[in-house]
């Protein structure tokens, strides 16, 4: 899923994705390379993979971007899905949810809430683990390393590879206690 998200993101794609996942790494790698520059209906900011979901906060650079990326993607990623597992129908529910970010402060809490995801769901079982959590972009923030972000959104407003580790994980706790208790209700 996450080469699917790579590729997608790109306003012409040179080739599907179930091509791609045949080719041998030297050569995907020699095609990523050479579209690296070319021009891209969203920048992704952040992203994480769930056992039965996925969070991915985008930024649109062209119009109808968000629509044009998610339908690519979504419909690309179940033919693929479906092939490798020899299923038919739907893998994702319904029609994608979009909420429009309105400021930096939002922007840097949605991120931090997707990258803690997997901790508040109780995936792994600390916020050490979720460092090395691999279906996340969390990794390229700590590496300060881009592969698939665009880090530089969320650098520029909060600085260092340390800092945004802390930021992260200073409402860690606080986040897994609101998803313990999204259920619970007073009767």
């Amino acid at each position: 899923m996450i080469d699917s998200l790579w590729l997608y993101r790109y306003l012409s794609p040179p080739l599907r994705m179930s091509y791609l996942q045949r080719l041998t790494e030297k050569k995907r790698t020699d095609i990523k390379q050479s579209i690296k520059g070319e021009a891209k209906h969203v920048h992704v900011v952040s992203y994480c993979l769930m056992p039965n979901h996925f969070h991915i906060l985008i930024k649109q650079v062209l119009d109808k971007g968000v629509s044009i990326f998610m339908s690519n993607l979504q419909n690309s990623y179940t033919r693929y899905f479906n092939t490798q597992q020899k299923r038919i129908g739907p893998i994702f529910l319904g029609k994608f949810k979009a909420v429009l970010i309105e400021s930096e402060e939002q922007l840097l809490h949605t991120s931090r809430y997707i990258h803690l995801n997997p901790f508040s769901a109780s995936i792994v079982k600390n916020i050490h683990e979720l460092r090395s959590y691999s279906r996340s972009s969390l990794q390229e923030y700590i590496a300060n390393k881009q592969y698939l972000c665009n880090i530089k959104i969320l650098f520029d407003l909060i600085g260092s590879p340390k800092k945004h580790w802390q930021f992260i994980s200073s409402q860690a706790d606080y986040q897994r206690k609101l998803a313990q208790n999204k259920h619970l209700s007073i009767e």
